[in-house]
Order: C-alpha cells, then structure tokens, then sequence
C-alpha cells in the first residue's frame, strides 16, 4: 500500500464522529473494511477513502497519497475534537544517488529508514530480498528503488540513480628523444 495515506483515529466517539463525515455506514467490527466518501454541505464528493476498524474505538483511514494534505485537512474540520488523530503515513526512505567508474568494485546500496524493501522498478511488487550491489560494467547506469516500512505500513518509494562512467581513454604516442635535444612535451 505504499502509495497510500494512513491515518488513525482513536478515541471513545470514534465510530460516532466517522458516522457523521462519511456517506456509509462505517462497520464497528474489529477487520471490518467500508469504502466510503465523504462529502461537502453540497453534497460533492470531497474524499474517497476506505475505513478499518482496527479494534474498539481505533479505525484507520487509507486515501490516496496524492490528496494527502487535503483529506486530512477535511478531516480534522470535522472530525470531533475528543479524537485522537496521527498520520502514520511512513515517508520515503533518504538516498543519495551514487556513481561508480567502469570496472570497479560496487558495493551494496543504502538508504536511512527502517525496514527497509528495495526494488528494481517503482511498480514491481517483489522486493529484492536486500540492498542491490550495482554491477558496473560498460553501460550499466540504472535506477533502483527502496522503501520504508513503519507501524506495519510500507512508504513511498524512493529512487537511486547509479551513473557508471566510462573509464578514461588515454593513447600513447611513441617519442624519440636524442641526447642533447629538448621536447617542448616533456616536462
């Protein structure tokens, strides 16, 4: 679910407060799971999001990561004040890109954060099992993509471009020098 917000409500007047935002009837059953929206004293659509009862009076939100800040803003307007209220959305991972000459030894990958999945592609589901050691032969720029995983909920994926450059070419043009003369080439 990395491309998810998750928030948690805690709290006596839970399920009450989640029953006056959202459209559905939000199930107070512990692994119970309503799709539902919420709206705007228009009727309009303002959030499309699932809700899950964690256990008594602890429900979680997943929406999508891109209206984030919106959701939770419509959220917190009307989601009554005796609520506890977290964003447990995890954050991406800190990487820096790396770069590597032609032939020499690479080294496995790493990036801050804790449980940390790395992948080969940003869409891929399969994780690598560990930090990738680039292979840096002739050609072998890439990406790859790592995530963090916290309170059970893995984070957006983050990106590490690996440049291999190419080794430097040099040539060697054969001199010959006598005894006595001076080649301006020579230092």
């Amino acid at each position: 679910l990395s491309p998810f917000a998750k928030f948690e409500l805690t709290g006596e007047k839970a399920h009450s407060s989640l029953q006056y935002i959202c459209a559905n009837n939000i199930k107070n059953e512990i692994g119970a799971i309503t799709y539902t929206q919420m709206l705007n004293s228009k009727g309009g659509i303002e959030a499309d999001l699932t809700v899950t009862c964690v256990e008594k009076n602890k429900f979680r939100i997943v929406t999508g990561s891109g209206v984030r800040t919106h959701d939770k803003k419509h959220i917190l307007n009307h989601l009554d004040k005796s609520i506890e209220f977290k964003d447990i959305t995890p954050s991406a991972p800190g990487v820096s890109n790396v770069s590597y000459c032609e032939g020499e030894s690479g080294s496995p990958l790493t990036a801050t954060g804790s449980g940390l999945k790395w992948y080969d592609d940003n869409t891929t589901t399969t994780d690598l099992g560990g930090a990738p050691t680039p292979s840096t032969g002739s050609g072998d720029s890439r990406s790859y993509y790592v995530s963090a995983t916290e309170n059970g909920c893995e984070g957006p994926r983050a990106e590490i471009e690996v440049v291999i450059n190419p080794s430097p070419s040099f040539s060697v043009v054969p001199t010959t020098i006598c005894e006595g003369e001076f080649n301006a080439y020579i230092n």
